[in-house]
């Protein structure tokens, strides 16, 4: 998929965010293991899954990540918060 410009044409080139995207097989096993263990609220996703935390506890400063460039951000904190953690 290539990303849009602002009229909604082709730009050619592959947004990061879908080229770095999971599986889609991947997800959807991720997605049907989650009630099969009972969980009634889960994330499926790598370490993108920690923007949800960031979420709930600091929404203000994921509005102002969001708002200006969001993925570039994210990646930067990550490296950040989890240097040493293994990446799915």
């Amino acid at each position: 998929m290539a990303g849009l410009r602002g009229d909604g044409s082709q730009n050619g080139k592959m947004q990061n965010a879908l080229a770095e995207g999971m599986d889609p097989w991947t997800r959807a096993r991720g997605i049907l293991e989650g009630p099969e263990k009972g969980k009634e609220e889960f994330v499926v996703g790598g370490t993108k899954r920690y923007t949800i935390g960031l979420n709930r506890f600091f929404p203000g400063l994921m509005k102002k990540l969001i708002r200006s460039n969001p993925l570039q951000r994210i990646k930067k904190l990550q490296r950040i918060f989890f240097r040493g953690q293994k990446r799915q």
